[in-house]
């Protein structure tokens, strides 16, 4: 009884948490401070070793676009934090001097995982799949790189 008791409790601590994460609102500044803010609240709860490159300049979304770069950047550090077990995560925000693209690249040095793993149990990755579909609203493409030992999104 105090394992299912204990186990609710993590259960709603970390609902509670990704409660606030996702109704933080977009900064007023755009998608790059709102990036820096969620970096910067990462490595103050995580105590994980963040680098954030900014590399964004021209690039100019519609808010609720740059939202859901924004949610899906949360949601890759959420599962760094969760599952990753990483000491040293890379976020890069970067356009590709194109007229309104560019790409983000989350790299950790965290556990990582077999995709093999991953396409065995569908249904169970949520996290994955939401960002997968955040991607292609936005006419883009979500790549997860992953070996034992390193994970890359």
């Amino acid at each position: 009884l105090s394992r299912i008791t204990n186990s609710l409790d993590e259960a709603n601590r970390e609902l509670r948490e990704l409660l606030v994460q996702f109704r933080a609102p977009m900064s007023h500044d755009g998608l790059v401070t709102a990036v820096e803010q969620v970096v910067d609240s990462f490595a103050r709860e995580s105590g994980v070793d963040i680098f954030f490159q900014r590399e964004w300049h021209d690039v100019s979304l519609p808010a609720h676009l740059e939202m859901q770069v924004l949610r899906i950047v949360q949601e890759a550090l959420a599962n760094v934090r969760k599952h990753g077990e990483a000491q040293h995560v890379r976020v890069i925000l970067r356009d590709d001097g194109t007229e309104n693209t560019g790409w983000v690249l989350i790299e950790d040095d965290g556990v990582g995982f077999r995709q093999a793993d991953i396409d065995e149990r569908p249904g169970e990755h949520l996290g994955l799949s939401i960002m997968e579909d955040r991607a292609r609203r936005l006419g883009g493409t979500l790549r997860i790189e992953s070996e034992v030992g390193e994970a890359r999104a």
